[in-house]
Parts: C-alpha cells; structure tokens; sequence
C-alpha cells in the first residue's frame, strides 16, 4: 500500500502491542536522528482522566514533515492531525475550503478563465502552535521548499507547473501556472503547508536530515507533537491554537504494532481505539468481537498490483510483463484471498473515479497465452520445471511488506500460478521502512543483493486522476528525480499522454486521454493488475470515526472522542 498523492489513500497497514510482545524497533531510514526511547504511558484503558484515543500504526512513519517522502500511508496518518492544507476531500468526494476561505473556481473568479491563474484567499486569524500567524509567505515558502533543487520532496508533480507566485498580501496567494493543469487545487488538499518562520532557518541541504522531521516544532493542525518512542508509540497533545474546531480527545497516541495478529488481540483487549486496514483474513474474528464496530468502505480507489522492476533487463521485454499478468487467476485472490470484498483491476484508474475506462476489461487468465507469449521471448521450458535462455533460469524476487498475512497468501499463491508457465519466484520480503524508505527506490533488480523484481502493494488514485498516473508512470517521477516511479517505466507515448491530460481543460478531452492512457498502460504493463480491495477499518470505545476514499483515517481526527 503506498503510495501517496493528495488524495491519500491507506497504503499499507500493521502496528504492534506491548502486552508480551517483543519490541521491534525500526530505524527511521533517511533520518539522521533516531527518536527518544520512551515507555508507553498511555493506552486505550487508560485512567489519567485525559481523553486519549489510542490508534493501531502498522508500519512506523520515516519522517514527520508532509513535503518529504517515503510515501508511505501510515506515515501521513500521522502528519495528518498536525498539518492542514488550503482545502480538503469530503468522503463523498466534495473539495471544501480548509485554509482557504473558499474554494478557487472560474465561477467565484479565483481562477482565471484561461486556467493559468489560482488566487487563494486565506482565513485571518489563524496560527501556528507558536503563536506566529499563518500567513501566505507560509504557501509560498513550501511550493518554493518543495521546488528547491536542494530538498528531495514526496513528489514535485503540479507543483512544477508554477511558473511565479505572488502574495499581495498576509491572507492572499496567487499562483501563476505556465501551463493549464486542472489539477492544481488538488495539489492544496490535505497536510502540507510548513511554517515558514521555522524552516527558512534550516539550509535547503539539510532539510531532508533535520531532527525537525521527527519531532516537529511548530504545527497547524488539530494536535501537535508530543514524543516519538521509537518502536513503540507516537503521541499527539491537542493543539489549544488550532484554528478549527477542538479536538474532542486531549490526546491520539499513535501504537506501533507491526504485526496485524497483535492488532487484532489489541483491539479486541481494548488497548486501542482504531484499527486501521484490517486484514482480510481477520474480517470474520472483528465482527465476533464485543463492542466493535465494523466500517467496510465499498468506495475502493486502492488498487493491489505488483509494480515490475525494468532495471532487470529480463522484464524490459514486453512479452514477458504481459505473460505475467496473464498467469495471474484474480479471481482466486478475490475469492481465497479477499473473500469476495475486492474488485479485479485493469488499470491505474480506480472505478470509484469520473475517468475511470468503463469499459477496458481486465487481463484474463490465459496461462496457454502467457506460455506462448514467454516461448516468443525466447524462455524455453527446461527438465526442472522453469523457463531458461542463455544459460539463465527465468527467477523472479518479489518483495513486499513483511508480517502482512493476506499478503503472504497471495505470494504463495503467486508462486504457484507463474510456476505452471516456468517463472520461478522467489520471496524476500522486508520490514514496511526498509520497504518504502529504501529497497523501492534503490532500483536494484533481484539479481542483486537488497534488489527486487516484482513489489507488491497499494497505490491509491488522486483525486483527479492525472496526479496519481503522473507519480507512478511518467519518466519525471523516477525515484532518483524524487518521484514514485519506482519501476523505472518508461513509455514516450504515456509521458506525452500525462503531460497532455495534466494541461488540457476540456473534461471531454480528458476523459478521452484518460481512456487511452489506461489502454496504453495495459498494452504495456508497469505492472501486474491484481483488484481494488473493500477497506476494512474496525473502532472501539469511541465515536466520531468516518471513512473515506479520498484520505487517510485521521482525516477528520478532531472529531474523534471516548464513549
């Protein structure tokens, strides 16, 4: 699951539990600071008299900045509760003002008719934790941040497309684009504006290592830090300046329990509140459990994939990354695996979005067309059972979160089918920091120590679609140029789609390149389509949680309270 855009959409999930449980402790890859050591003095049973909401974290954060990556969901779960953007997504798909006073429209005139010019009005009166005021020197020094060659960010897609901007004054910012590009406001949605005041006094070189990453000074959001125990929890304390709304609970402790087993018996223990992205394979055991409260999201923009390493020169042939989508049964994953509350997948393009293809079909599975497809690559079948040409075996590793039981079924089972037409796979998986904080973006194929040929988890498509598609598959969004491309896919015809799609207004037009790119990405595939899951999400002892397709959980986290 990771991946990560404006339109945040739980990427990977697993937390752990202290009761009897060995401590794992992650290191916080890219950091050059490691969090205190601190003991837990919190949890969902607690009798301080403080309000606490205690919530399950499955992987541990990287970083706690929201212009750095490693995309990672659970990390912006956290940065979630402490940082606010210039608008947000509603559940049922809505962009409502949050920083803004309103949302920038042709129609209100705070986006020019030829599309090059977004003004944003913001709110007075807001500040930081600090007591600086929020003004929009803070909007443009993170797009300047964000840009700065120096900084490596999340991602710099649509942020590039800004050719000036202008603060007339304290409460308004104007955007100069050089091109059109209808995304834009989505670009705002969601944590990401840092203070100013604070990070213009950190060198742009040592932004990307500063301690400020893992212990954040100076918030905007419903809660600020409170400590970070490594391996073992993160704690949020209500921010008395936050310009919305309260929050209800004095406190959200965030549990690191990087094993879904330890969630489950945590939950069902009362020593959390929320667990996040519950396993399939715990569906029926959460709805036997007393006071739980069960919230399947059947809105699914998460698609499960393998993203296909082309650093291994093997899968640079066509042939071959479709013969591994044709071996590849989804609806013995749907029905064994996911029990029916998944989708199958054809393209990037989730169905729950307006550009969705309707009608571009899924690849079938036809393990005769997927051998024919390996014989024309010229993989001959050998006496072992596996497909060799120049004195190699066809062996493929693939690699996903470690600790994910659903995920490991799958792998099992990936083995088997690829198995029948030759491919020999081999497992390696890793711990969710080494996962997305490094072994993704290293490139290295399997062949090479720490390298990896097929990485299995979830993308989540944007808000508007070309945000997403951009991140993942244009040759900008490299991981070296910062991006999420971690495959290192390369197609002439989809890079001049993306950059077409992302500066066309008409949504006729769009809609139509829309389709062409998810037939385009299908032809040739970055990766094996698997299916669009149901989120799973179960609460206990509290009120106030909503899920949502477009965001993280803790998307409206000052609404949550004890029961």
């Amino acid at each position: 699951m990771g991946g990560v855009s404006s339109i945040v959409r739980k990427r990977s999930v697993v937390w752990r539990l202290f009761l009897g449980l060995v401590i794992i402790s992650l290191l916080l890859a890219g950091c050059g600071q490691k969090p205190q050591s601190a003991k837990p003095n919190e949890t969902a049973k607690t009798e301080t008299g403080e309000k606490i909401i205690v919530d399950g974290l499955f992987e541990e954060p990287n970083k706690l900045n929201p212009i750095l990556g490693p995309s990672m969901t659970y990390q912006t779960m956290v940065i979630q509760t402490m940082f606010s953007g210039l608008v947000t997504i509603k559940p049922d798909g809505s962009m409502v003002p949050d920083l803004a006073t309103e949302v920038p429209s042709v129609g209100n005139g705070l986006i020019s008719k030829d599309g090059l010019t977004y003004t944003f009005k913001l709110k007075k009166g807001v500040t930081w934790s600090d007591g600086q005021p929020f003004t929009s020197q803070d909007v443009k020094f993170t797009w300047e941040t964000i840009m700065n060659p120096d900084v490596v960010p999340l991602s710099t897609v649509g942020y590039d497309q800004v050719a000036s901007v202008e603060t007339p004054d304290a409460s308004t910012v104007v955007f100069h684009l050089k091109k059109p590009y209808p995304p834009f406001l989505s670009r705002w949605a969601g944590p990401i504006i840092i203070p100013e005041h604070v990070w213009s006094k950190v060198p742009p070189k040592e932004i990307n290592n500063s301690e400020m990453n893992i212990k954040p000074k100076v918030t905007l959001g419903p809660f600020n830090f409170g400590e970070w125990a490594n391996g073992d929890h993160i704690t949020m304390v209500k921010n008395p300046k936050y310009f919305g709304e309260p929050a209800k609970a004095d406190k959200i402790v965030f549990r690191i329990i990087p094993d879904q087993n330890a969630q489950l018996a945590a939950i069902q223990n009362g020593d959390i509140n929320v667990y996040y992205f519950a396993p399939i394979t715990q569906y029926k055991q959460l709805q036997n459990i007393s006071g739980v409260d069960i919230h399947l999201l059947k809105v699914p923009v998460w698609w499960e994939h393998m993203v296909i390493n082309l650093k291994n020169p093997i899968l640079q042939d066509i042939r071959v990354r479709q013969a591994l989508n044709y071996a590849i049964d989804k609806n013995v994953l749907i029905n064994q695996v996911w029990q029916g509350l998944a989708v199958a997948s054809s393209s990037p393009i989730a169905p729950a979005t307006w550009a969705a293809p309707k009608d571009l079909e899924p690849y079938p599975f036809d393990p005769k067309k997927a051998a024919q497809l390996l014989e024309e690559a010229g993989w001959k079948m050998g006496s072992d059972g596996y497909r060799h040409k120049d004195g190699k075996v066809l062996e493929l590793v693939i690699s996903t979160t470690a600790k994910n039981p659903w995920r490991e079924q799958s792998e099992k089972i990936f083995q088997d089918m690829y198995k029948s037409v030759g491919i020999k796979l081999t497992i390696r998986n890793v711990d969710a920091a080494t996962f997305f904080g490094s072994l993704l973006k290293s490139g290295k194929p399997g062949t090479e120590q720490g390298g990896w040929d097929l990485a299995e988890f979830q993308s989540a498509t944007s808000y508007d679609p070309g945000v997403s598609l951009a991140q993942r598959f244009h040759t900008r969004s490299f991981p070296d140029k910062g991006g999420s491309n971690y495959g290192y896919y390369a197609n002439p015809e989809v890079d001049k789609l993306l950059d077409k799609v992302n500066t066309t207004v008409d949504e006729k037009e769009r809609l139509a390149m829309f389709r062409q790119l998810a037939q385009s990405l299908r032809d040739d595939p970055a990766c094996v389509y698997l299916y669009l899951p149901y989120e799973i999400n179960a609460t206990r002892g509290m009120t106030g949680y909503v899920p949502t397709a477009w965001g993280v959980d803790t998307w409206n986290v000052a609404t949550w309270q004890k029961r």
